[in-house]
């Protein structure tokens, strides 16, 4: 067999399988496949639940994130408002881990356009002071940003 021939062969059993593959997940989806083929749909449904989970970790510190909003504010009016800037921006990176223990913070705040001390150590105060629920994912990371004029 010449090398061009095993090379169409083998291109062509490549594409037999992504095609029966492809027909399987349709299959699958359909609901023509199931238990009595070895399928548990229980199992992948599990699978799903589990991100679910995840994502819900994040949302409860996203939203407790969120909440210090006002404080945030307050941070950035007496560090840097009050002594002359025009704006302020925040930006924190919140990690915790499943214990609800934050394991890292990256604050940058800017004060019209320039670096400022003052409110990021005020602001990484602020977050490390927050109790976060515990959860099963192992780490929960987020960003949030504010604006402040």
């Amino acid at each position: 067999m010449s090398s061009a021939s095993r090379l169409h062969t083998s291109t062509s059993r490549r594409g037999l399988r992504g095609l029966k593959l492809a027909a399987f997940c349709v299959a699958l989806l359909c609901g023509i496949l199931g238990p009595q083929h070895g399928l548990d749909i229980g199992s992948v449904l599990a699978k799903k639940s589990k991100k679910a989970k995840t994502s819900v970790a994040s949302v409860q510190t996203a939203k407790l994130l969120e909440e210090q909003g006002q404080g945030v504010m307050q941070c950035a009016v007496k560090q840097a408002l009050d002594k002359g800037a025009n704006k302020v921006d925040v930006v924190a990176k919140v990690t915790v881990n499943n214990r609800g223990q934050v394991v890292a913070v990256n604050v940058t705040a800017k004060a019209d356009m320039k670096d400022h001390q003052g409110v990021r150590a005020c602001v990484d105060a602020l977050i490390r002071s927050i109790r976060f629920p515990a959860s099963e994912a192992p780490l929960t990371e987020v960003q949030r940003e504010w604006s402040i004029q």
